[in-house]
This record gives C-alpha cells, structure tokens and sequence, in this order.
C-alpha cells in the first residue's frame, strides 16, 4: 500500500489471507472520497472466493466495490 504525491491510494491485494481487511480499508478510504486504485492478483480473486464467497473474476471486480464508488480504479 503507498500513498503516492498526489494524494492517491494505491493499493495491492494479494492471494494472502485477510482479503476481508483489504476489503474494509478500500470501503474506509472510499467513504474518505480518497482517489483509489486498486491491484489484485490472480491469488487474491481465488481467495475472495474461497473465504468471503464472492464470485467474480478479472473483468468485474467492480462488482465488490461499495455502491457509489466514482473515485476507485482496478
């Protein structure tokens, strides 16, 4: 995770375990209207799936996004 100049969020998600924290941070800093961009591995969709159940893939990852979000990218 880094904080770029601009006031930016970049944030990494990876196959690890805690999907749940990565998703409450980005629910945090959206709430904020802090400018988002989000990366997740491969890994990282595989583990959304098996301990959140939340089915979704490379192509619509913005379905797990919270509603109303205008200031994240994937």
């Amino acid at each position: 995770m880094n904080q770029s100049s601009n006031g930016d969020w970049i944030i990494a998600v990876t196959g690890a375990s805690g999907i749940r924290y990565a998703l409450r941070l980005v629910e945090a800093l959206s709430e904020l209207k802090y400018p988002l961009h989000l990366i997740f591995s491969e890994s990282a969709i595989r583990v959304l799936s098996e301990e959140e159940g939340v089915q979704c893939s490379s192509s619509n990852l913005t379905r797990i996004l919270p509603q109303g979000t205008q200031n994240i990218q994937i």
